[in-house]
């Protein structure tokens, strides 16, 4: 916590404290209603994947209705924007057609406006289309 202040560096350990107690009693939940860690990782691969899928399908028709309401809960829906969906359509014909460099310096462009992940896999890190984050883990440990 180099450079943060006394204050500082207590919220951040504070605020550590209070996700660790968080994600153990969200564990105890699961965990008391027969759920493993293995099926909670099927469960949200699975989802993961259809929201992939369904992502895809809206880039491929052009069709951001359907886009703007796979993303909706997303922490990132109000900046995929119609514009940005238009560069994700680009970047999406420009992957299917091999131009792989094509799509590179779209993502960058968006990344550089300020639009973290998009278009560098649905679901990165919790910050990309319709990302949700990981899930929690049944006895993790």
């Amino acid at each position: 916590f180099a450079g943060f202040s006394a204050t500082q560096q207590a919220a951040v350990t504070q605020a550590h404290e209070i996700r660790q107690e968080a994600h153990t009693k969200a564990q105890a939940v699961l965990t008391s209603a027969g759920i493993t860690r293995e099926q909670m990782q099927k469960a949200m691969s699975t989802y993961r994947s259809s929201q992939r899928t369904a992502v895809q399908a809206a880039l491929t028709a052009n069709d951001y209705a359907a886009f703007k309401a796979l993303v909706a809960n997303s922490p990132m829906a109000d900046k995929l924007t119609e514009a940005v969906f238009a560069k994700l359509v680009q970047i999406h014909k420009l992957e299917v057609s091999g131009d792989r460099a094509g799509a590179q310096a779209l993502r960058k462009e968006l990344r550089d406006s300020g639009v973290i992940g998009v278009g560098m896999g649905m679901g990165h890190k919790g910050e990309g289309m319709g990302g949700h984050g990981r899930g929690l883990d049944v006895d993790d440990k």
